[in-house]
């Protein structure tokens, strides 16, 4: 695969530890070895016989180097505060006034004070722009009485020698070449979705039936398509006025007019005219003509292409890690639901199962909305009158400190997609009601508005909690249930799907592997552990147990670590005294929970923590449960 990241090193430390981050991270990148004006040189002419590098990572003045010699985006490699630290101690070694050359951008807002309290030395910093700056800030650090300069090349080291001091190189560390890589590879990212919708932009001016002409404001034609071209005998880079005798007319005063109609020879064209706005300014016109309905429709995917991003669902079907029988149904279900693009989802399944994943993999999976934008909220993130205005958008003046002009609501940057509503059950009754006639109509109305918005939609509702129950405690619509819950998946949770444990474990481990530069496996012991733990937050917690434990591999053992976990979680549950199965009548929902604590209580001896453990709650949930039930928080079960 093609290197589409070039990195410039100063050292060969460096240039060997981008290739170990990028190898974990599985990415390719070419390394180059220079500084200031030899760096520049070097990265001209590998981006000269590589004309697939996107972008280039480099440090300081040889980054500023570059960015004159290449034109591609460049990803400032900037040391950690802890690399600083290490840095500078190792200089107060040798001296308490010391000298740090920084370069002008990053020197603007560096904080030296807590490095002068901390290591009881004075720290004096001598910003930099270019080489002949570097060499000159050398010298009036030593004139200043610096006998220690804390810099960032082996080069500046080697001068300041030269001069009868000391010179500390700072090394970059693994975090922050991570953090430059990840950078990196959003800008390729960024760089080919530019390229992809300048070429659906370009493909679709090309090939639509009506004509579009755009004028800067100089009176030059800065676009014209192919059918403005051919109709009116013009040509991009020409100047309007003397080019076309039709076009003036098409002009005329360059105001915004639209559905005006003009005669070309023998034909009549209806023709729209649009003042081109930056910031404020006009700055061309742009005159579009032939057939309005279709110039429309262009427009609207153009803009929908340019306001939808970041709008997108990340994941897909095949990401989603799982071999066990449970969720291998979930997915089988999933894969059908997807072709049913107008139909509504629910999703139900504890906190941290990936009930956003499997939206996201339905969405990825449709054979229309994939295209179109996915638009998630967690509905118990906002408070109800916040909630409404960021679903169903609002007009301007709707209410005090609304936006001039109004804004959209997610129903509408929506259109055409999917929208995800995470904990559905969060929401209040009043905006049940609404979301419920969105449902039924396809339609909806901005807060203080007067029109209603036709939406081309597909919901997905999530919730971690019992609705039929929320439905009999008066806390959500039986109606707005009954149509959400036409296609239904019920994600299992962790413990019910343990056999994915071990899968789970390897994946995570892999990309905090990829993170932290640490490769740790655990023992069978740990595994166990892991297969054995209730996981109260399902993946979620794994994946954040599995990072804790590779960050602590580096001085602690796997006893300790699962001594620390047990001192915090507890222990894995032990099965329930006398079998795991209950014996209870059918009766009412607090009847039946009432005889399933009871009789779970002397299982485990009356031990209120391994009670919460079997049951996968936790203890203050449990203490309240109990004392519903018998009206005191110590109903006769002896503390743990």
């Amino acid at each position: 695969m093609t290197a589409r990241i070039l990195f410039n090193s100063p050292t060969p430390e460096l240039s060997a530890l981008c290739r170990e981050v990028a190898a974990g991270l599985k990415l390719e990148v070419e390394v180059i070895e220079g500084v200031f004006e030899q760096a520049a040189t070097l990265a001209r002419n590998v981006v000269r016989k590589n004309p697939a590098i996107e972008v280039v990572i480099s440090r300081d003045a040889s980054a500023r180097a570059i960015e004159q010699a290449v034109d591609l985006p460049i990803v400032h490699l900037a040391p950690t505060d802890s690399d600083y630290f290490h840095a500078i101690r190792q200089a107060r070694d040798h001296g308490r006034q010391i000298g740090l050359l920084l370069y002008q951008r990053e020197a603007h807002g560096f904080e030296v004070a807590w490095f002068t309290e901390l290591l009881n030395c004075t720290v004096q910093v001598f910003p930099y722009n270019d080489h002949t700056q570097f060499q000159a800030q050398i010298a009036w650090a030593q004139a200043s009485g610096s006998r220690v300069l804390v810099m960032r090349s082996a080069y500046g080291a080697e001068i300041a020698r030269q001069a009868g001091m000391l010179g500390i190189v700072v090394h970059t560390g693994r975090k922050a070449v991570v953090q430059a890589l990840e950078r990196a590879t959003t800008v390729t990212r960024a760089r080919q979705q530019e390229r992809e919708k300048g070429q659906l932009f370009q493909t679709i001016l090309d090939h639509v039936y009506d004509g579009v002409v755009a004028v800067n404001r100089q009176g030059l034609i800065s676009l014209c398509n192919p059918v403005a071209a051919r109709l009116l005998g013009i040509q991009q880079g020409a100047t309007a006025a003397t080019e076309s005798s039709v076009l003036p007319r098409l002009l005329e005063d360059y105001r915004p007019r639209r559905g005006y109609m003009l005669e070309v020879g023998d034909q009549r064209i209806i023709a729209n005219r649009a003042s081109i706005d930056i910031d404020k300014e006009t700055v061309g016109t742009v005159v579009t003509f032939q057939d309005i309905t279709k110039i429309q429709r262009m427009e609207e995917q153009i803009r929908k292409e340019l306001y939808t991003q970041g709008l997108v669902a990340k994941y897909t079907l095949d990401r989603i890690i799982g071999s066990s029988p449970s969720m291998h149904f979930v997915l089988t279900k999933a894969r059908e639901i997807a072709s049913f693009e107008r139909t509504t989802v629910l999703i139900i399944g504890e906190s941290g199962t990936g009930k956003e994943l499997l939206a996201q993999g339905i969405h990825n999976l449709s054979p229309v909305r994939k295209t179109g934008p996915f638009v998630a909220i967690n509905c118990a993130a906002l408070p109800p009158s916040l909630l409404e205005s960021e679903l169903f958008g609002y007009e301007s003046g709707a209410f005090t400190g609304a936006r001039k002009g109004g804004k959209p609501g997610l129903f509408e940057l929506a259109h055409g997609g999917t929208i995800f509503l995470d904990e559905i059950g969060k929401v209040s009754l009043d905006l049940q009601a609404r979301l419920l006639r969105v449902l039924q109509e396809r339609q909806v109305m901005r807060i203080g508005g007067d029109r209603v918005l036709p939406v081309d939609i597909r919901v997905i509702a999530a919730s971690n909690e019992n609705l039929l129950q929320a439905i009999q405690d008066n806390k959500f619509r039986e109606d707005l249930y009954y149509r959400l819950n036409i296609l239904r998946l019920t994600v299992p949770s962790l413990r019910e799907r343990s056999d994915d444990i071990p899968l789970l474990v390897e994946h995570f481990l892999r990309r905090a592997h990829g993170m932290y530069g640490t490769e740790k496996y655990p023992s069978e012991k740990l595994m166990t552990w892991f297969r054995d733990y209730h996981w109260p937050g399902n993946v979620r917690e794994l994946d954040n147990i599995l990072e804790r434990y590779v960050i602590w591999s580096r001085f602690m053992d796997d006893d300790a670590f699962l001594a620390e976990l047990e001192s915090e979680v507890g222990s894995a549950p032990a099965p329930l005294n006398g079998g795991g199965k209950l014996s209870i009548d059918l009766g009412s929902m607090d009847a039946m929970e009432r005889q399933i604590l009871e009789q779970a209580i002397h299982r485990v001896g009356g031990n209120r923590t391994s009670l919460a453990r079997v049951l996968g709650i936790s203890r203050t949930t449990l203490w309240n449960k109990l004392k519903h039930i018998h009206g005191s928080d110590d109903p006769g079960v002896p503390s743990p």
